[in-house]
């Protein structure tokens, strides 16, 4: 995919559109890219998804469409597409949705809009991007066992986090007769706990004191 065109394909938005209004229940990424790579022959270039760097181009160049043609629905009034992390679906217009996605920072949609973010990632890139979305998603799945562990319900101030941390390995510490196990699983939820409010970036201006934490 080396000779990729570096704009918007007109074609593919209308293809999108096309499998959009049809599958009224949603679709994944992969669904999509299949729907097109059998109704549309030839609308992406050579595909080898099993090839990281490959993929992600494609997925790049899927989304670079999808955020085009989410602004040709608003344009028009007559779609409102929302590009959910597990399934892209196309609902009726709706006027407030459209409002309040529009007083909101679209970081992601600037990101895919460009694509010179598609050209300057090479394949460790890749790799490296991948690794985070495991990394991410694992602590998607671990933070309520963690706030569990610690007693605590999310949201709540990393003040109460650092406090109530404070208060358990003090109080399950082996020298003052508690349990080593206990203690270290405290610690890992502490851990976890601490990644999330940072890739939440929910401690404006505290990230310094947050790193020192622990």
């Amino acid at each position: 995919m080396n000779d990729v065109s570096i704009n918007t394909n007109p074609l593919l938005i209308a293809a999108l559109e096309d499998i959009l209004r049809v599958h009224t229940e949603g679709l994944n990424e992969i669904d999509i890219i299949n729907l097109l790579d059998e109704q549309y022959h030839d609308i992406f270039p050579k595909k080898n998804l099993s090839d990281s760097l490959i993929l992600f181009q494609t997925h790049f160049i899927l989304f670079n469409a999808l955020y085009a043609l989410r602004d040709q629905f608003w344009a028009n009034e007559n779609g409102h597409l929302v590009l959910g992390p597990v399934k892209i679906c196309l609902y009726p217009y709706n006027y407030s949705q459209h409002s309040q996605t529009l007083a909101e920072a679209d970081h992601v949609k600037e990101y895919y809009s460009d694509f010179a973010n598609m050209a300057q990632t090479d394949r460790e890139g890749v790799e490296n991007l991948i690794r985070s979305f495991w990394q991410q998603l694992g602590i998607h799945y671990e933070q309520p066992r963690a706030f569990s562990i610690l007693g605590l319900e999310y949201p709540c101030e990393w003040q109460d986090v650092k406090k109530q941390y404070r208060k358990l390995a003090m109080q399950h510490h082996p020298d003052r007769g508690g349990d080593k196990e206990r203690l270290q699983e405290i610690n890992d939820a502490f851990e976890t706990v601490k990644k999330v409010y940072r890739n939440r970036m929910v401690l404006a201006g505290e990230d310094e004191n947050l790193r020192k934490s622990g």
